[in-house]
């Protein structure tokens, strides 16, 4: 790993706003040759299971952080404090850690909008947002600014708090609106996905847009041009917001002084239909190139990559081709049309329009400025000639209009690429589905679901042991990409701390050009371990819920499975072994509950004690003829005294068992058959009359004491014979 190594908690690693953010992070990280692990930190209900672990992955191999709004535990925040490593907040400050804020400038960001709305002639304007974070407060305090500036005072009546910063929030604030009637003629809101939700719901409601109400949004996220009415908003550069953090993070590892205070990023007005602007062709922000630009390749070079990243600034001491390497192409093309000579091709043309479309997204705002400005600059550069020639002229007119075809359609195959790879996340989410969730493979030792996705990287570790989450351990058991050759990962155990090794991290990420992302596997009842990933940012979500989270979802859940599947067969196999060992048991209760007990040469003792049910009384047959026929048995006393009750199924069993045994030449006497048990067996319709019996066991042996021995044989062997009275 790179002797600097960052770490970036944040909530989502994919979306318009964090995926940008993300983006913003590794294009300065590797600039500067910065190794970057992104933690992703809790998420929709989850923090109860995951706090207690957020703190400890990667701890060891990052020097310094960067947080995203305000979701630092604070436990966390102590560590921080005590081990002085510094932190960089982006949008929110951290009350109990001073630290630098990056934040866009939303206060006059939304006060140019607000002041635009005043241009149109509107005095009564609404603003849509709340204040739960900071970037909600200062663009209010925007608003109120504007309208101070323009001596309109602040109607409370015209401040609607939404429940959100979503479209379900601006929703809910137009149906505020028209059940008030419509009481203004403007809207400000903070965010372009409340503004989106606000037309949806005006527009189905009749209302005009922007004739009976204008509408401005604050983010201009790349929806907000394919709106029904394209949405004017404040535009802002997210991926600028994290270059702008690293920025000051690794000046304060360097040991400059980076007071706490707030860093703004600038932020621009971008005009659409929505605000009530007309001819956007007038509205354009950008001042004509001046002459000296224009002829200088390498000052135009820098105006037009500069524009492309508007409003961020280009890095001071950057070339141009480091951000856009198709401007050369592009001021090459330009020269061509002007000397006459052959151009570069289309394909490569194509390219640098493609890339331009990258550093705009999309914005078509922007790329129709840069084809102006390439206009302007070829103009001037024509202009600058001691004579104009004409056929220079026809070149130069052929020229742009070969870029703005060549622009659009790049813009159309950047947009035709998405439209694919949203059906190639369809296709491979039904692949991983069919792997993960359907069973067909393990999702503990099986990361090959990957090949469908375009992850480059991959390590899943799992929690072992039950102590608690700072002693415990993660058992890495599956991998995917390239591996170290100097032993298989495969049953190692890390610390969160120092989780993930870098000897298994690709040289890419070591280098600073990808960072690793640590994705949690967690379900409301478990956090079960960590997934590793290389895997390209996405930032078309514009919720942030993209393949990945489906992803971590799937394969949390599969885990899950797995993990009931093993624990349903454990016990499973434990209900197996007690009814094992109960059958065990019962077979040893039985024995012992008809006990053998030999009296005499010939003579055996069976006492009977309790209910006799059916298995019992087929164990007793079983049990009495084996000794029997084992002993050479001439007479067995079958003690019933405690047997609690004698009912016919009893009576019966007691019967078949003497006439078996009489069948072996053995003479079987029931003790215990008092007179009233005797009346009550034979009132049972049990015949008696072929059963000796005798009222007690003392009964039994003083008959078998004071009458002589009747000698018997059977089988060779001599027996006595006790006479009991009948």
């Amino acid at each position: 790993m790179s002797t600097t190594t960052i770490g970036v908690l944040i909530p989502y690693v994919e979306g318009g706003y964090f995926g940008a953010l993300l983006s913003g992070i590794q294009r300065c990280a590797r600039r500067h040759g910065v190794t970057v692990i992104a933690v992703q930190t809790p998420r929709e209900g989850l923090e109860h299971t995951y706090a207690a672990a957020e703190a400890l992955l990667a701890w060891h191999h990052v020097q310094g952080w960067i947080t995203t709004i305000d979701i630092i535990a604070a436990g966390y925040l102590e560590r921080i404090r005590a081990t002085r490593r510094p932190v960089v907040s982006i949008s929110a400050a951290l009350p109990d850690l001073p630290c630098p804020v990056v934040r866009v400038d939303n206060r006059n960001g939304m006060r140019a909008a607000v002041a635009h709305l005043i241009a149109h002639g509107h005095r009564r304007i609404a603003f849509v947002g709340n204040d739960q974070q900071d970037d909600g407060r200062e663009r209010r305090a925007g608003y109120e600014a504007a309208l101070a500036e323009a001596g309109i005072p602040v109607d409370p009546e015209l401040i609607f708090s939404s429940a959100d910063f979503i479209e379900s929030g601006g929703r809910q604030v137009a149906e505020e609106l028209l059940a008030r009637g419509l009481r203004c003629s403007a809207i400000a809101a903070i965010t372009d996905r409340i503004a989106i939700g606000l037309m949806e719901r005006l527009l189905e409601a009749g209302v005009r847009i922007p004739d009976d109400i204008a509408l401005v949004g604050f983010d201009d996220m790349p929806l907000a041009q394919y709106t029904h009415v394209p949405l004017t908003s404040v535009r802002q550069r997210f991926d600028a917001l994290g270059s702008r953090a690293v920025e000051l993070l690794l000046a304060r590892l360097a040991g400059a002084e980076v007071p706490p205070v707030v860093d703004t990023v600038e932020a621009a007005l971008i005009l659409r239909r929505s605000c009530g602007c007309r001819d956007l062709q007038q509205t354009h922000q950008f001042g004509p190139i001046d002459a000296d630009q224009a002829r200088d390749p390498a000052a135009l070079a820098t105006y037009l990559t500069a524009q492309a990243l508007y409003p961020e600034r280009l890095p001071p001491d950057t070339a141009p081709e480091t951000i856009w390497p198709g401007v050369t192409r592009l001021l090459e093309a330009l020269q061509a049309a002007l000397d006459g000579t052959p151009p570069p091709s289309i394909v490569d043309l194509e390219q640098a329009w493609r890339e331009a479309v990258r550093l705009t997204h999309n914005n078509a705002y922007l790329l129709q400025a840069l084809l102006d400005q390439l206009r302007r600059a070829a103009e001037a550069r024509l202009m600058a000639r001691p004579s104009v020639d004409p056929e220079a002229r026809t070149r130069l007119n052929r020229f742009i209009e070969q870029m703005a075809e060549a622009q659009s359609r790049a813009a159309q195959q950047v947009l035709s690429r998405w439209a694919l790879q949203l059906e190639r996340i369809i296709d491979s989410n039904y692949d991983i589905n069919r792997a993960l969730v359907r069973g067909t493979a393990s999702a503990t030792g099986d990361l090959n679901w990957l090949y469908s996705t375009n992850a480059r990287w991959g390590c899943l570790a799992l929690w072992r042991d039950a102590a608690p989450f700072d002693q415990r351990q993660l058992e890495i058991v599956a991998t995917f990409g390239p591996m170290p050759t100097d032993g298989h990962p495969i049953g190692q155990r890390w610390m969160a701390e120092d989780f993930p090794p870098p000897a298994l991290l690709p040289p890419t990420v070591q280098r600073g050009e990808e960072l690793v992302m640590l994705l949690p596997l967690v379900t409301p009842q478990r956090y079960w371990g960590v997934l590793g990933l290389v895997y390209p940012f996405n930032a078309h979500y514009h919720a942030g819920r993209g393949e990945l989270l489906q992803w971590l979802a799937l394969l949390s859940t599969a885990i899950e499975r797995e993990h009931l599947l093993q624990v349903q067969a454990n016990q499973a196999a434990e209900l197996r072994a007690a009814l094992e060992r109960e059958r065990a048991l019962s077979d040893t209760v039985r024995e012992l509950g008809s006990p053998v007990l030999p009296l005499l040469p010939g003579v055996l003792l069976i006492p009977l004690i309790g209910a006799i049910d059916s298995l019992r009384a087929q164990h007793l047959i079983d049990t009495m003829l084996t000794a029997t026929a084992e002993q050479h048995a001439a007479t067995v006393l079958l003690d019933i005294t405690g047997v609690a009750v004698v009912d016919t199924q009893v009576a019966n069993a007691l019967i078949q068992a003497a006439q078996a045994a009489r069948l072996l030449g053995a003479n079987v006497i029931l003790v215990g058959v008092r007179p009233e048990i005797a009346q009550s067996i034979v009132g049972l319709g049990i015949d008696l009359s072929n059963v000796s019996t005798a009222a007690s066991l003392s009964t039994a042996l003083a008959s078998l004491i004071n009458q002589p021995l009747i000698s018997g044989n059977r089988n060779g062997h001599t027996y006595p014979t006790l006479g009991v009275r009948r």
